[in-house]
């Protein structure tokens, strides 16, 4: 099953449905309905780490319900049209002076601002850092990297190679975690 922004789902491990935020051929990542008088979970907040989960798993769990696309409010924070996997390599680390050329070559991140999540020694997750683009428009691939760079102070044993990673919004911004080749899911497609 192609998942597409705004589907609505029935699942079949919980009784809500939940809505596709965004999708690729890895991962889904999903709003969950709250019957309780809030409706969708994301729909005013403005830091969250999205819901997720494979989109193998998904396909073979879930009933699409009906369509409800994203509002302009809701594009405009959530980014779907934002990667959700960038700038992977095994053969590079955060403390390089200078990055591999095929891992920047190409990139363009459509975005003036994003919160990157730096990684603790231990491997947890530490406060975002804001960083903005030096155009006032989109990142390069080697801006971004660099940025990133800045941000990881830390070594952790669990971190092979480099990537950024959609983690969700932080202070109504997409934001990316930090990690290694592979993310912390162990997807390394």
């Amino acid at each position: 099953m192609v998942f597409k922004n705004g589907d609505v789902l029935k699942v079949e491990w919980d009784e809500r449905p939940i809505r596709v935020i965004m999708a690729d051929p890895i991962e889904v990542f999903y709003d969950l309905f709250w019957p309780e008088g809030i409706g969708w979970g994301l729909a005013r907040a403005r830091t969250a780490i999205y819901y997720r989960t494979t989109t193998e798993f998904l396909s073979k769990n879930a009933t699409k319900i009906r369509s409800e696309p994203l509002t302009r409010k809701e594009v405009t924070r959530h980014r779907p049209d934002l990667p959700m996997r960038l700038l992977r390599s095994d053969k590079a680390s955060w403390f390089d002076d200078v990055f591999p050329s095929e891992i920047v070559a190409n990139v363009s991140i459509n975005a003036n601002q994003l919160a990157l999540i730096p990684f603790g020694a231990k491997g947890a997750s530490l406060k975002p850092r804001k960083v903005y683009s030096s155009n006032g428009c989109f990142f390069s691939g080697v801006e971004l990297l660099a940025a990133a760079r800045d941000a990881q102070n830390a070594t952790c044993s669990d971190v092979s190679g480099i990537g950024l990673y959609r983690s969700g919004i932080s202070g109504g911004i997409p934001s990316y975690y930090l990690w290694g080749a592979i993310d912390r899911a162990g997807h390394a497609i």
